[in-house]
């Protein structure tokens, strides 16, 4: 199990949150999802057997989020 955090461009409010959590809980592997709609954060805990950083990554871009910034859980950052 890995994690990974985003900094989003463009989650203004909570439907703009809600959006964020159907799509990443959309993608296969995603098992938990955290966000912090005050600060724009997401903070997330995936299988990497079963889906890759960056297609948690492309499918919030896919959506019209942009991402600042991402981290995942041996601190690389993105």
């Amino acid at each position: 199990m890995a994690t990974g955090k985003f900094i989003l461009q463009g989650m203004k409010g909570e439907d703009d949150a809600k959006r964020v959590d159907e799509t990443l809980r959309g993608v296969w592997g995603i098992q938990d999802v955290n966000l912090h709609v005050e600060k724009a954060e997401v903070n997330f805990r995936y299988d990497e057997r079963a889906a890759s950083y960056q297609d948690l990554k492309q499918a919030l871009i896919d959506q019209g989020f942009g991402v600042v910034e991402g981290r995942m859980s041996d601190g690389q950052r993105l």
